[in-house]
């Protein structure tokens, strides 16, 4: 099995720890051989397999009325989402050894582009450019 840590806010760890005494409590009458050390798991004690995952994914989908949906679509959309803010972060959260991999989930829209370019300051520099040049002029 493959480990890849994942930064998170303390927020998330406080969550976290809530679930952990959900967990805690749903697990009492499990036998102890029964626990396998998952953080989520389902209704019988039993780790969560993708099979159910995706079935629970696709129901939330169609109650908010989204095309299906699988993992590997969340994991699509988040690391295009991270990978606008910080390629290399993304990288290391994906677990790739590679930036191009990354990269290959990235989608630049052109709003996304105008933004970029916003807040750069590339075309207010280039207009505040040609309206200094036109004040020489005069």
């Amino acid at each position: 099995m493959r480990h890849v840590s994942c930064p998170s806010r303390w927020a998330t760890a406080e969550a976290v720890d809530e679930w952990l005494k959900v967990r805690k409590r749903a697990m009492l009458n499990a036998p102890k051989d029964a626990d396998e050390g998952w953080l989520f798991i389902a209704e019988t004690g039993a780790k969560n397999d993708e099979l159910r995952y995706t079935k629970m994914l696709q129901r939330l989908a169609a109650w908010a009325g989204l095309p299906k949906i699988n993992a590997h679509h969340l994991r699509h959309y988040s690391l295009n989402k991270l990978s606008k803010i910080d390629v290399v972060g993304a990288q290391r959260i994906a677990g790739h050894k590679d930036t191009k991999t990354t990269l290959g989930f990235t989608q630049l829209d052109a709003g996304h582009v105008a933004d970029v370019h916003e807040r750069a300051g590339v075309v207010s520099g280039i207009v505040a450019a040609k309206k200094a040049s036109r004040k020489r002029l005069v």
